[in-house]
């Protein structure tokens, strides 16, 4: 019988490891504290954390970089029968790092966004419906955004909006 039990365990702590997945190179904003905007280089950013999720060298040589993580956790009764129909979600964490170089690659600033959610399903959980809208209803999609018009008039150097 105590085998079984320490068996069941080990089993249950398997599948909770298993539930996490992350992507991207993850920058502690404690890192960024330290790294000094004029000094800190292009190539010193790429040796410290790796390439970049995306690189961006536009025409006169500035470059924009960006990093960004996703870290993910199932929760671990999802991997119980009838847990996700039940008590199921996941959270997950994201970050996105932008460092904005000028044309020689000495760092201008840097500017970093962290966010989480948590997805819940299941019965007991609870869905969560508008008190606006009847239950399965989705909302109206959003009016497009007016059109501006800029024209420039070349002989006054005048602009006007329409």
């Amino acid at each position: 019988m105590h085998l079984m039990i320490v068996r069941s365990l080990c089993c249950l702590l398997l599948l909770t490891l298993t539930a996490c997945q992350s992507t991207g190179t993850k920058i502690p904003h404690a890192e960024l504290t330290q790294l000094v905007p004029s000094e800190t280089q292009y190539v010193d950013i790429v040796a410290r954390w790796e390439p970049p999720t995306s690189d961006t060298l536009h025409p006169d040589h500035a470059r924009v970089v960006t990093y960004v993580s996703t870290q993910g956790q199932a929760n671990p009764l999802n991997d119980v029968p009838f847990g996700p129909r039940l008590v199921g979600g996941s959270t997950s964490e994201h970050t996105t790092v932008i460092f904005t170089f000028d044309p020689h690659g000495r760092l201008l600033q840097s500017t970093a966004t962290q966010g989480s959610d948590k997805r819940n399903i299941g019965l007991l959980n609870g869905q969560r419906q508008s008190p606006f809208l009847p239950a399965g209803a989705c909302p109206a999609p959003l009016p497009p955004p007016p059109q501006l018009t800029v024209t420039r008039q070349p002989s006054s150097g005048t602009t006007s909006r329409t």
